[in-house]
């Protein structure tokens, strides 16, 4: 009835120990049955062990030191950061030495492939590596499963603002920084090319005065006790820019053709903006600058804006001026007019600023004259003639063409001062209706018999047509009345040769008869002439060589 629970043979080492392990229930009777092979007799030693299921501690696991890769057994369970790597160690008890013993390590329950050890290595570890690890360790006694033991992974540095690649030139300033977020607090390290940079242990740093040899790869490592990342930049280090040879000034004549050109050195690449009076001139972004067929609208300062990695530099002004040539556009117009009429004369020219004018009169410069226009307030016959003016600038002079002004007699108004009506009004007083030009003076006279003839009233016409009340007339039952041009003689003047000139009151524009005598016996007609400004001018041939002579008008039509 005995029932075989293992069988072994020779499974020693040795070839003759053979070596068991099952196991057992307590109260149970066991046999164990030894047979020599092939009738073999002999002495037969037997030792047995009775052992319990084994018994695990909690896992415990270690720092690696990343300089080494070896277990750091004086540090136990740390905080450690992504990247760094830890090992796991199991501690078993109640086995022999001679115990055969199987491993399965999980990771919150689930089997971690190939963990079948003692110990279980993380490398480099990550977030995902976080969580419960537990180990089943398994014995013919029988299989135990550890408790879990919770790995928890620091909390990664971010790098909010990361040092920036930078290109300057000799003698600019250089700038790194990092801003960093996470569990801190923080440690920097700054290294240049992989040297350690003594001293520069801060989230920033500034090189004020770059050097060549100062270019390169600017790293920085951030750790927190824990956790650590790096970021790194590389400065590049340049000549300064600078203009060699500045953009020249042009003086130009409208229409024609320049252009204005820069030479730069800088490392490329280079932009370029050039600017006229300070303002952008669109599209104009490269060394040189065209222009083509200039006005005077493009004349001003010009300068050009250089730009590269290393910085911004403003050229020199190159003043660019446009003369326009001194041309005639309209030419003065002459034309016929009447006397005591207005003559305006005017000329368009263009031409650089400024420009100049002096009008002439059959060929003799007008003194004062020297405007775009030219006018006479009241034509006189003495106006009639040939006028030009003469434009000049800094590029010349031109003289228009003649414009030819003939000046007619005034139309006769004689006929014109007189009396429409004479009514009597309900006071019995006679009220006149005259008519007459503005402004010219008359004489009112009044006769009673049409024989003798007295002065009513001298008056200057206030308008066309105008009233003018006989306060005597009431008393009378007939009435007559005259109106005549005043006209009064002043003085006279007795110029070279035989011309006189005499100055009088009243008469503007009227003709009159000029009679002259040297004893007031007999009066001599010397002819017409015409009131114009307070005077009235002729000649004399009879006041030559006489230190008296006598004058009288008279208005004719």
């Amino acid at each position: 009835n005995l029932q075989e629970v293992k069988c072994n043979n020779n499974g020693g080492s040795d070839g003759q120990t053979s070596v068991m392990e099952f196991p057992v229930e307590a109260g149970t009777r066991y046999y164990l049955v030894v047979d020599g092979v092939n009738g073999a007799k002999g002495l037969v030693h037997f030792t047995y062990e009775l052992i319990q299921p084994p018994v695990v501690s909690e896992p415990t696991w270690f720092a690696i030191d990343p300089a080494t890769g070896q277990v750091d057994s004086s540090v136990r369970n740390p905080v450690v950061g992504v990247g760094a790597s830890v090992e796991y160690l199991i501690g078993i008890g109640g086995l022999p030495s001679s115990a055969s013993v199987g491993y399965q390590w999980r990771r919150n329950g689930i089997d971690l492939p190939g963990a079948t050890n003692a110990t279980i290595r993380l490398n480099n570890i990550s977030q995902s590596d976080a969580g419960d690890y537990t180990v089943e360790v398994s014995t013919y006694a029988g299989t135990v499963l550890s408790n879990p033991s919770q790995f928890k992974v620091a909390e990664p540095i971010l790098l909010l603002v990361k040092p920036d690649n930078q290109t300057l030139a000799i003698g600019q300033g250089a700038y790194f920084a990092v801003v960093a977020f996470g569990a801190g607090p923080f440690q920097y390290q700054w290294t240049h090319d992989g040297q350690m940079l003594t001293g520069l242990t801060n989230s920033a740093f500034v090189l004020p005065d770059v050097r060549q040899g100062q270019a390169g790869l600017y790293a920085v490592e951030v750790t927190d006790g824990v956790s650590r990342t790096s970021a790194s930049a590389t400065l590049i280090i340049q000549e300064a820019l600078s203009i060699g040879a500045q953009p020249e000034g042009q003086a130009l004549v409208a229409g024609q053709n320049a252009q204005l050109s820069v030479t730069v050195q800088g490392v490329a690449p280079l932009s370029y903006q050039w600017q006229v009076n300070g303002v952008n001139i669109p599209g104009a972004t490269a060394a040189s600058l065209d222009l083509v067929n200039v006005q005077p609208a493009q004349a001003g300062d010009y300068t050009v804006i250089v730009s590269n990695p290393t910085g911004t530099i403003e050229s020199g002004v190159a003043v660019v001026s446009v003369r326009v040539p001194l041309t005639i556009l309209e030419q003065p117009v002459g034309g016929s007019v009447k006397e005591g009429e207005v003559v305006t004369l005017r000329v368009a020219a263009a031409g650089s600023e400024p420009l100049s004018y002096q009008w002439r009169f059959n060929d003799v410069a007008i003194a004062g004259a020297t405007n775009v226009v030219f006018e006479i307030a009241a034509a006189k016959a003495t106006d009639a003639g040939s006028y030009t003016v003469q434009v000049q600038n800094t590029e010349g002079s031109a003289l228009s063409d003649p414009a030819v002004v003939s000046v007619e007699p005034a139309e006769d108004i004689t006929a014109v001062l007189q009396i429409v009506t004479v009514r009597r009004l309900a006071d019995l007083t006679a009220e006149l209706l005259l008519t007459g030009p503005v402004g010219a003076k008359a004489i009112v006279e009044v006769s009673n018999d049409l024989s003798e003839w007295i002065v009513l009233a001298n008056l200057t016409v206030p308008s066309l047509t105008f009233t003018h009340i006989d306060p005597d007339a009431k008393t009378l039952d007939a009435r007559f009345y005259r109106v005549l041009h005043y006209v009064r003689l002043l003085k006279m003047t007795h110029g070279a040769g035989d011309a006189v000139e005499l100055e009088v009151d009243g008469g503007e524009g009227l003709n009159v008869q000029i009679e002259t005598t040297d004893d007031f016996g007999l009066w001599t007609v010397l002819g017409t002439a015409r009131v114009q400004n307070g005077k009235v001018q002729f000649n004399d041939p009879n006041a030559v060589g006489k230190a008296v002579q006598f004058y009288r008008l008279q208005v004719v039509p």
